[in-house]
């Protein structure tokens, strides 16, 4: 049985935009990948047509510093270090907080504390998994200060 599919219009026409500025400032084109691949998009270099990252968006409500960790599935990792390991292509995860927006290599990313979380306000027992949460200190590629909106 497929689970249900909780993303909103708004959501994605959020992460267009996000993936616009986000292609803009690294001078890449975003190609959307199927849902099988788990991650959000492969980055391809506008001048050459050559494939250059893979990369995870995720937008948040809070600011930034809100929480000392960010939270993510550790299948997400998982995928980010087979697709890097297969291409020889950098991941990475790049979150938009209210506050600003940042990233951090996925790929080679190993200091992260493996534990069980998610949503409990769905009542979908497939919402809570293996999740890794990393120190904010490892979003190092900052994007831009605000949102994106």
């Amino acid at each position: 049985m497929l689970r249900p599919a909780y993303e909103t219009q708004e959501q994605r026409d959020q992460e267009k935009k996000f993936i616009e500025k986000l292609s803009d400032k690294w001078n890449v084109s975003a190609f959307k990948l199927p849902l099988h691949y788990s991650l959000d998009y492969l980055l391809i270099r506008t001048s050459s047509g050559k494939a250059k990252a893979w990369v995870e968006l995720k937008a948040r409500k809070n600011e930034m510093g809100a929480y000392p960790d960010y939270m993510i599935s550790f299948y997400k990792i998982l995928s980010a270090k087979q697709l890097s390991m297969a291409s020889g292509l950098p991941s990475f995860l790049a979150v938009q907080w209210r506050d600003c927006a940042a990233a951090l290599r996925m790929d080679d990313l190993e200091d992260f504390l493996l534990t069980t979380g998610g949503r409990k306000d769905r009542n979908d027992n497939s919402d809570i998994e293996p999740v890794a949460l990393i120190s904010l200190q490892h979003f190092t590629h900052k994007l831009w200060e605000g949102n994106y909106k």
